[in-house]
């Protein structure tokens, strides 16, 4: 998913949406990709904990 997907989220109190790599990892700022979807085309680095438990391990493959 992280890939090809994005995840546009507005928080709570926060003045601009922030796009995410992942549905997994909402609050870790290090996979906010920016406030446009322009900014989200990025690489992904899949180096968080949930990447490998859900994803790599999991049998899911993360290729757009």
């Amino acid at each position: 998913m992280c890939a090809s997907s994005r995840m546009v989220v507005r928080r709570k109190g926060a003045a601009q949406p922030a796009v995410l790599a992942c549905t997994l990892l909402p609050y870790a700022p290090e996979f906010e990709l920016g406030v446009t979807l322009a900014e989200a085309e990025g690489e992904v680095f899949l180096n968080h904990p949930h990447c490998a438990k859900f994803c790599v391990l999991g049998g899911a493959t993360c290729s757009g």
